[in-house]
């Protein structure tokens, strides 16, 4: 939905931009104008400055949806003695590495997702075939649930979401 929004807003730029320059280039030549004349009417300046209301808001609505740094989200969690801050990608590294506890998980990739008062996980995981996936999956939640209150003291988790990505290899008994 927010690709659709994206495109969709993306759109409406595009086609005001375009169309602050119709008028621009309407009112500037003398055929244009006729023209122009003939399908709205009088008041030529009118339409200029309008048509350069148009183009300066479509440049700025494009600038502005431009982000050329990369924002990482922070989640603060207030102290006895201040605030601690830690940014959602130290939250991911942590997550991360806790890979290697889990001897049927070949690869995490963690997403945090803050809101105002809690947080999402979302766990992207490629995991190797073993007949207690599921299992092993709650444990997973379950460590990271505990990490992140015990190592980190982020209680406000509101839910962690496993989603399993690929299921790579064989299954063997001995894994």
């Amino acid at each position: 939905m927010r690709i659709l929004h994206r495109l969709f807003k993306d759109i409406v730029a595009v086609m005001l931009f375009f169309l602050s320059l119709g008028i621009i280039i309407a009112c500037s030549t003398e055929g244009g104008w006729n023209d122009f004349v003939l399908v709205l009417g009088q008041g030529r300046i009118d339409f200029l400055y309008f048509g350069l209301a148009l183009f300066f808001t479509s440049v700025i609505y494009v600038l502005s949806g431009i982000n050329n740094e990369k924002q990482d989200d922070c989640i603060s969690i207030e102290g006895e003695n201040g605030v601690i801050t830690i940014s959602a990608q130290a939250i991911r590294n942590y997550i991360t590495k806790l890979a290697p506890e889990f001897p049927s998980v070949i690869k995490l990739q963690p997403k945090v997702i803050s809101k105002k008062k809690y947080i999402d996980i979302v766990v992207m995981v490629r995991v190797k075939p073993d007949p207690q996936i599921h299992e092993a999956c709650e444990v997973l939640q379950k460590k990271i649930r505990d990490t992140l209150a015990n190592a980190l003291g982020i209680l406000e988790v509101r839910k962690i979401e496993i989603n399993i990505k690929e299921i790579s290899g064989r299954y063997t008994d001995q894994m």
